[in-house]
């Protein structure tokens, strides 16, 4: 694991929760810039809840979110946004009411200043070619799948410097959840950094190059994909006896 000196994120001893109770505890993660990470564990385990705090959506009781070498513990999920983070949640967070293009433009909102729109619009439509297909479809008339490439799709419009995205493969048929891995393992290719959170761990661990396993709130394990692939416990555990 590496040290979290020059990480693009970093984080450190972070407790958080709901209510009275925490549901991460004391756990240290460093994201390197132009990497891929991955988040596996069971449901329950705390995943979600730790990305909403690297967001900014669940306020930290103890320790330190560092993005850029800049403490951000504090600050707001916008914030973090104009910084550079984008998430994709769990269940897409579409504006379903809109159109394909409208929520595309609202991923861009952030940086309308700076970028080249219609630029950025082939971009990301040329790594999802159906929704330049669906560009005037209301969004809650897409399937599963495409709501999915569209929430992906959107948080690439601001170009971010770390996309996090959480469960892509959630709701997603089998064919259309190889398409988001291929497109997840280009964009590693190509530079962009990236934390995820999966439930299918086959399929998180052959994109990233390092991972942690995260078992009721705490990191039992972390290190390169391909040592964690050999590990009795995911072997086992995650991967089944036909790793």
């Amino acid at each position: 694991m590496t040290s979290g000196g020059g990480a693009l994120l970093s984080v450190r001893g972070l407790r958080c929760g709901y209510g009275r109770g925490d549901v991460i505890q004391d756990i240290d993660l460093d994201v390197e810039a132009g990497e891929t990470v991955c988040l596996i564990g069971p449901n329950g385990a705390g995943k979600s809840t730790l990305i909403k705090a690297v967001a900014g959506l669940v306020r930290a009781r103890a320790g330190s979110v560092r993005f850029d070498g800049r403490d951000i513990t504090a600050e707001r999920t916008d914030q973090r946004v104009e910084a550079g983070m984008a998430l994709v949640p769990e269940g897409r967070g579409l504006l379903t009411t809109l159109t394909v293009e409208e929520n595309l433009m609202m991923g861009a909102y952030v940086r309308r200043k700076e970028l080249d729109i219609p630029a950025e619009m082939e971009r990301v439509t040329t790594l999802f070619p159906v929704l330049r297909e669906r560009r005037e479809q209301v969004a809650s008339t897409l399937s599963g799948g495409e709501q999915q490439q569209l929430a992906i799709a959107r948080a690439l419009m601001s170009r971010p410097r770390l996309l996090i995205l959480d469960e892509p493969s959630f709701g997603v048929a089998p064919l259309v959840v190889a398409a988001i891995f291929r497109t997840i393992r280009e964009l590693g290719e190509a530079g962009t950094t990236i934390l995820l959170v999966e439930q299918n761990a086959r399929m998180a661990l052959r994109v990233a190059q390092r991972g942690y396993v995260i078992e009721s709130g705490r990191c039992v394990l972390g290190g390169a994909t391909a040592e964690l692939r050999e590990s009795p416990i995911v072997r086992d555990v995650y991967l089944g006896a036909a790793a």
